[in-house]
């Protein structure tokens, strides 16, 4: 779910949230309320910063998300410029697997950001299935890091990617969405992400995001770079062919697992996996967890052709763009399936059913 910090899914109880705001509005996890055009039907993640909501968009009838910044956080000014730096940063990224803006205002002191609305993220399916297949993993793979390719070449460093910032489609295509505390990259041009500003804001604190997929650079405070997504892909992979994280976060003891992350190598994803992996996955995926940064891949796409390398009849590395052949997620259950585009649009091919 979009957001920025660690969410915490919200069951089906009615409760209260948000509180009442400038409008005397109270908005309820049961619907009811409304922001602007956009009538709230139910809570779907809460964050610390920010609460996301599947909304109806009345101008428009249709279902989006709406991420809102918390109202005891309007009147922090470094809080307030993060969220709007965060709009600018997505409008900015325009690419087919990254969750894209739709509309950004305020309404009586409320800041929010309008998406597309998806029902199902990659948490979600994991949780239902355990693992992937090998071809579902390097599905979800190549377009993980075509998006992420995107954002390191406009200067932006995601640094939260986990299950549940990767959203799924109706035709379980994966978008990469929560841009909430990303950074410029070192190399970054000058332009929008690296402006003075800010890098003030960015300098006003260091978000960490999960514990469990965040690299260790990330969480000593070291710089950043298009190799900490890559870790953060890393953890995703793995969890995708094992159902566990290379790492697990035991007790809340934070130095602990940051100590195995620097001295010990995950245990080889061969040997947790139910099912028989393609020789070569080991050394391809532990390269994407290395503790030292310069021994990862270089990018992500870097990653991704490695792993789809192994594919059994892999024609070459996938590389995201609308000629390749990639192998999707099986449409999630209840979607209607929408008609598909015309020759030559980029529509991408689903796996057999």
């Amino acid at each position: 779910m979009p957001g920025g910090e660690d969410w915490e899914e919200i069951d089906t109880i009615p409760v209260p949230i948000l509180g009442t705001g400038p409008l005397g509005e109270v908005f309820s996890q049961a619907g009811g309320g409304a922001l602007g055009r956009y009538r709230i039907i139910r809570l779907l993640a809460n964050g610390g910063m920010s609460k996301v909501y599947q909304a109806h968009d009345t101008a428009l009838d249709r279902e989006v998300a709406l991420k809102v910044l918390a109202p005891e956080l309007a009147h922090d000014p470094v809080r307030v410029e993060r969220f709007r730096l965060e709009a600018r940063r997505v409008a900015a990224l325009r690419h087919p697997y990254i969750v894209p803006l739709l509309d950004y205002g305020e309404q009586a002191g409320r800041l929010f950001l309008v998406m597309p609305f998806y029902p199902a993220a990659l948490r979600e399916v994991l949780q239902e299935r355990g693992t992937l297949r090998f071809d579902e993993v390097v599905g979800v793979t190549v377009q993980l890091a075509a998006a992420l390719d995107s954002a390191h070449l406009h200067g932006i460093i995601h640094r939260d990617v986990k299950p549940e910032n990767i959203l799924l489609d109706e035709r379980g295509n994966a978008l990469l969405t929560d841009f909430g505390i990303a950074k410029a990259a070192p190399t970054a041009p000058n332009n929008l992400a690296t402006a003075a500003p800010v890098r003030a804001i960015e300098a006003s604190q260091n978000p960490i995001a999960s514990l469990e997929y965040s690299a260790p650079e990330h969480l000593l405070g070291r710089p950043t770079d298009a190799r900490t997504d890559v870790y953060g892909m890393g953890v995703v992979v793995f969890e995708m062919l094992t159902a566990c994280v290379p790492y697990p976060l035991v007790s809340d003891r934070v130095y602990t697992t940051l100590v195995r992350m620097l001295t010990e190598r995950p245990q080889p994803p061969s040997t947790l996996a139910p099912q028989p992996l393609p020789v070569g996955v080991d050394a391809v995926v532990l390269r994407a967890l290395e503790s030292d940064p310069r021994r990862r891949y270089p990018s992500a796409g870097a990653f991704s052709a490695a792993l789809s390398s192994l594919s059994n009849g892999a024609g070459g590395a996938m590389d995201g763009s609308s000629s390749a052949r990639i192998p999707t997620l099986p449409p999630m259950p209840g979607y209607r399936q929408r008609p598909s585009p015309p020759p030559g649009t980029g529509n991408l091919s689903r796996l057999p059913e």
